[in-house]
């Protein structure tokens, strides 16, 4: 079967693009930033659109970026990662895996779990791109040193994300529709 993958942004709201069975290939990075997609889970534009947004968040971030390689994985390896690591059984958002110390270069992996940005995507009106790129940032702010296991450090990590993408020129991903408030995720 030869299945089309869809890819919508703000820019190319309808662009019909490479055939999702083929597996896509990292674009080149400077920033450090590596995205890759064994599975093939994207399509190549969508993986270009994610390492060339993490691009300009890298260069917007306080620390810089030595090396990260960020993986986009499906919800079964995504289990099989949290249940190991973090002794969850159930798939989740991003997992960060830091290498560097606290004020080093940024030295890092992320798993970012496609099928968990399908699903909650849509209750925040924007595409799986845009989750995913949400969930790469929030990754790398976890490299950076940031925590958001208190309510004061939840609210100040997505500040921070806040800014960074609107800075980047992307908005306000996390919770475009309650600006102040830091939105209802969790």
């Amino acid at each position: 079967m030869n299945d089309t993958t869809m890819m919508s942004t703000p820019d190319r709201p309808h662009a019909t693009e490479a055939p999702a069975d083929e597996p896509a290939e990292p674009p080149s990075s400077d920033s450090g930033l590596v995205v890759l997609d064994p599975a093939g889970l994207l399509s190549i534009p969508e993986l270009g659109f994610l390492q060339q947004g993490l691009a300009r968040l890298a260069a917007e971030l306080d620390v810089p970026c030595a090396r990260c390689t960020i993986e986009v994985v499906d919800d079964r390896r995504m289990i099989l990662l949290h249940q190991r690591w973090m002794d969850d059984p159930t798939p989740t958002d991003v997992l960060s895996f830091p290498m560097s110390h606290p004020g080093a270069p940024l030295d890092g992996d992320l798993a970012i779990c496609l099928p968990e940005a399908e699903r909650r995507c849509a209750e925040f009106a924007h595409d799986r791109i845009h989750e995913l790129l949400l969930y790469a940032l929030h990754g790398l702010l976890h490299l950076a040193g940031h925590e958001d296991s208190t309510e004061e450090g939840f609210a100040r990590m997505h500040a921070e994300e806040d800014r960074l993408l609107e800075q980047a020129g992307f908005g306000r991903l996390f919770d475009p529709r309650d600006p102040g408030s830091g939105g209802d995720r969790s």
